[in-house]
C-alpha cells in the first residue's frame, strides 16, 4: 500500500513539474512579434525624450523587463553616457503612455519650449537586443 501511495505522489509531482516547465517556457520567451514591437516602442521613447528634455545626444537601451503580473514593461537606458533612466509603458504596440520612473547619475532638464524641433535622427541610439 505504501509503495502504491509513493508511486501516485511521484506521478502527481511529475505532472505538476511538467506543467510548471511548460508555463515558464511559454511566458518566458520573447516572440519575434514582441521584439519588433519593442523596437518600435524604443523609437517612441527616443521621440518622447527628445521632445521633452534638453541636450539629448545619445540614448543606449540596456535592459527590457516585463512584469508578468501587471503586463507593464520597464526599459532601462543610459542617456548621454551618464544619466541612467527607466522608462515605463503599459503595453507593447498600443501607443501607450511613456513615463520615466527613475533617473540617476545626472539631471534631465525639461524643455521649457516643447515647440523646438530636434530630429530623432540627430540622436545616436543603441537599441536593446533583449
Amino acid at each position: 500500500m505504501r509503495d502504491m501511495l509513493a508511486i501516485i505522489i511521484r506521478t502527481v509531482l511529475a505532472i505538476v513539474a511538467v506543467f510548471v516547465i511548460i508555463i515558464v517556457f511559454a511566458v518566458g520567451t520573447n516572440s519575434s512579434e514582441d521584439k519588433r514591437k519593442m523596437k518600435l516602442e524604443q523609437e517612441r521613447m527616443v521621440e518622447y525624450t527628445v521632445k521633452n528634455f534638453e541636450n539629448i545626444k545619445k540614448i543606449e537601451f540596456k535592459n527590457v523587463q516585463k512584469n508578468v503580473l501587471t503586463g507593464h514593461w520597464k526599459v532601462d537606458a543610459i542617456i548621454n553616457d551618464d544619466i541612467i533612466v527607466s522608462y515605463s509603458i503599459d503595453s507593447l504596440g498600443k501607443k501607450a503612455d511613456i513615463g520615466i520612473i527613475k533617473n540617476e547619475g545626472g539631471d534631465l532638464v525639461r524643455k521649457k519650449n516643447k515647440d523646438t524641433v530636434v530630429q530623432s535622427k540627430d540622436i545616436e541610439v543603441i537599441y536593446s537586443e533583449w
